[in-house]
């Protein structure tokens, strides 16, 4: 995060939906912990691989707000590592446009489902295309938050997880190349 001053703050979140005797969400509880020494004393100690785009790439996670629309009104400082932007360029844009083409109507649903649904998290994982043309997987949760009057807005928070699908996808075929190794061995 950012403070007031311009101090860049590393913080962890949590947060849960509390809801009414129906089950319908009232609001959103977190808590906000300042880790800055935490994760300073781990980059200083080398478990941050300070020198490598590894570690940003594993830390890239952000949070946009955006229109019912999806016009994005707010982009977090990560967006320009998970997106290839910069928060200006992306600001008063089309969340949308991030996405993958065969992608759109999955987010279209999630969408729509965000709006029927104040309060609540709806994931989805798919795929985001960055201004210089690469593709990547994002794995996003999207809140309804236009009935809070500190918010108003849909917050989006994501993350790049395509070094882990990649990871899922090396092992699947190496599953398949294993089993058909001991199919063979077993005829």
């Amino acid at each position: 995060m950012v403070a007031p001053d311009g101090a860049v703050r590393w913080v962890r979140d949590r947060i849960q939906v509390v809801r009414d005797n129906s089950g319908r969400p009232l609001r959103l509880d977190g808590c906000l912990a300042d880790i800055t020494e935490q994760w300073q004393a781990r980059r200083r100690s080398g478990g941050a691989r300070s020198g490598s785009g590894r570690w940003s790439r594993r830390a890239a996670r952000g949070f946009c707000c955006s229109t019912p629309a999806g016009l994005i009104r707010y982009a977090s400082p990560a967006v320009r590592v998970i997106s290839g932007s910069t928060r200006p360029a992306l600001s008063a844009r089309p969340g949308w446009t991030l996405v993958h083409p065969d992608d759109r109507p999955a987010v279209a649903r999630v969408l729509a489902q965000v709006l029927a649904n104040p309060g609540e998290s709806v994931p989805w994982t798919g795929r985001w295309v960055t201004d210089g043309g690469r593709v990547q997987v994002v794995e996003t949760s999207e809140c309804n938050r236009l009935d809070d009057p500190s918010v108003r807005a849909v917050v989006v928070n994501y993350r790049d997880v395509t070094e882990r699908e990649r990871a899922v996808e090396a092992m699947a075929r190496q599953h398949a190349l294993l089993g058909g190794l001991f199919a063979s061995l077993r005829a």
